[in-house]
């Protein structure tokens, strides 16, 4: 369906879920369910927060071979400019081996931040400001390089060490986009959050 076409739909669409939304009883318009449908009639901003433990990474992700890399895929709307972008980076680093250690954060391909590892343990927090733009994959890539320069013997193999570095599942990205930039019921479905609210009549629907 076409952009032009489908505005007015989407309009028409949310016209009538919010109608509906008035028209419940007033204790459930006096809800968090009745808070959200005003602000759909007030703005057509959405805030979007994902964390890795949003996605199913519920346990910590440890890097701890001396040339480590890890991608993490978190969604955003496909096609459509994200606003007020900010990559909150959690995690916790052990550096108990000598030699120079590194942490470098990329964003789609893009190198955002990198720091030098000191000895000991530590936290390792970032937030970092992104790019405002579209991303026509529905995703952002978050690259975590883990670079830990010791010493190896020849023909060594890259190998586990006693520096490592653990990401928290709370690692998260938050941003905004306009809704009224949704083009297509397919990038619409792909903007709905992890665990969607839906709300239906206290009648009886059919099938």
């Amino acid at each position: 369906m076409h952009r032009n076409t489908f505005r007015p739909i989407a309009s028409h669409l949310r016209r009538a879920l919010i109608a509906a939304g008035l028209a419940l009883p007033m204790a459930a318009v006096a809800s968090p369910a009745g808070d959200a449908l005003r602000r759909l009639q007030s703005d057509d901003w959405i805030t979007r927060d994902t964390s890795l433990a949003d996605l199913g990474i519920n346990e910590p992700v440890v890097l701890s071979n001396s040339d480590a890399h890890q991608d993490f895929y978190l969604p955003v709307p496909r096609g459509v400019p994200i606003a007020d972008a900010t990559l909150n980076f959690d995690a916790r680093y052990t550096k108990d081996e000598p030699g120079r250690t590194n942490l470098v954060l990329w964003a789609d391909g893009v190198p955002l931040a990198a720091q030098n590892i000191a000895d000991g343990n530590g936290p390792v927090l970032r937030n970092l400001p992104l790019e405002q733009r579209l991303r026509s994959t529905g995703f952002l890539r978050l690259g975590v390089d883990w670079q830990s320069e010791i010493a190896l013997r020849r023909c060594e193999s890259n190998r586990a060490t006693a520096n490592a570095l653990t990401i928290s599942p709370q690692t998260r990205l938050s941003y905004r986009y306009d809704a009224s930039a949704i083009g297509n019921l397919d990038d619409a479905w792909s903007t709905l959050p992890g665990k969607p609210v839906l709300l239906v009549s206290d009648t009886k629907l059919d099938q």
